[in-house]
């Protein structure tokens, strides 16, 4: 193993943020140099005050039959509104042993893991007592998928529950961090989800929007793998990572058509875009055949659960526009106004769902 290989321990800075505190409570912030620590003390407005959502307690921690804690509406929550945010308990790089020891293979290798992983464990610990004792209690309250590993708590927690987030404006860095939040951590998955996740860094904030209309009792759901995968791909990654079997709808009913589709809706969704021509004098017939397909690429997007992605949402728009292009305006205004406003204000105006 090469120096560069290794994961660096160098240089780590603990720091409680926001300094001074302020109502929306503190994080307790592992970092890996100083850069990032300059970018986030020079955002523009930090430390700003936590975002809050149209009413408080919108979201309420419950049982679930067969997921153990899951988050729960406690009221109607439209497309695209602030559900809740929130500022984390721990930040932390991601230092995660399968990942930067891929190679590791024999007795020998599997002891160099374990010694990462309580020397990890050790930097956690230290994070870990900077916090309040009711954090310390929410904290290890969290589920630990890694308890029969070679984890120590702090970091079976960590991996079980971290949301990756960006903390750099390089979006090639491979200086990545894990957050965790202590509602955050108690939405489930699905490969149908219901929410999204944005961190914003004025606030040091985790922030989370519906992707779908959510009614009054309905449990929130996040995806934790990538939803362009394929079903067997989503439950290959699933398993070891979390130690669960998906049987969301689209995991259990899934067929070679489904498995294209999430493999392929956000390019099939621009080539159709590309389709519409320049030439006016062609406008109208290719547009309509255009429109025809990209209508029933929504409809099984809908189907399958995709349309609370990105890739759904720039459909809707060039759908409108398509309609608006061939004279038809109240078919087009009301594709566009299925577009939440929020898509594209923030991070995913610029990306798509992974």
């Amino acid at each position: 193993m090469s120096d560069d290989e290794d994961p660096d321990f160098e240089g780590l800075i603990f720091v409680t943020v926001p300094q001074p505190a302020d109502d929306d409570g503190t994080t307790e912030w592992l970092i890996r140099g100083g850069r990032t620590k300059s970018n986030i003390f020079h955002t523009p407005g930090y430390p700003a005050p936590v975002p809050k959502a149209r009413l408080p307690n919108m979201v309420i921690v419950k049982e679930t039959a067969e997921m153990g804690m899951g988050l729960f509406a406690t009221c109607d929550i439209k497309r695209g509104e602030l559900v809740f945010a929130e500022r984390p308990l721990l930040v932390s790089p991601c230092f995660i042993p399968e990942q930067d020891f891929p190679h590791l293979t024999d007795e020998a290798d599997e002891r160099e893991r374990q010694l990462f992983r309580a020397e990890f464990e050790s930097y956690l610990k230290l994070a870990f007592q900077g916090m309040s004792f009711e954090k310390q209690e929410a904290f290890m309250s969290l589920s630990n998928c890694k308890s029969k590993d070679s984890f120590g708590p702090l970091l079976g927690i960590f991996s079980s529950n971290g949301y990756q987030i960006d903390l750099d404006d390089d979006s090639e860095s491979l200086d990545k961090y894990g957050a965790i939040g202590e509602l955050a951590a108690r939405i489930n998955h699905s490969c149908r989800p219901n929410v999204r996740q944005e961190f914003d860094r004025a606030s040091f904030s985790l922030r989370f929007y519906t992707k779908k209309d959510i009614k009054a009792g309905d449990e929130l759901f996040y995806c934790y793998c990538n939803i362009r995968g394929t079903a067997a791909e989503r439950q290959a990654f699933l398993n070891p990572s979390y130690g669960f079997v998906c049987v969301c709808p689209s995991c259990v009913n899934a067929t070679l058509a489904s498995d294209e589709l999430h493999s392929g809706f956000a390019s099939e969704a621009s080539r159709l875009g590309d389709l519409f021509p320049e030439n006016k004098r062609e406008k109208e017939a290719v547009d309509r055949t255009v429109l025809e397909s990209m209508i029933e690429l929504e409809k099984r997007m809908i189907e399958e659960g995709l349309e609370g992605e990105f890739s759904f949402d720039q459909l809707l728009l060039i759908i409108g526009m398509g309609y608006k292009s061939l004279g038809m305006l109240a078919e087009g205004e009301s594709y566009t106004k299925r577009c939440p406003k929020t898509r594209f204000d923030g991070p995913e105006a610029s990306e798509d769902d992974a």
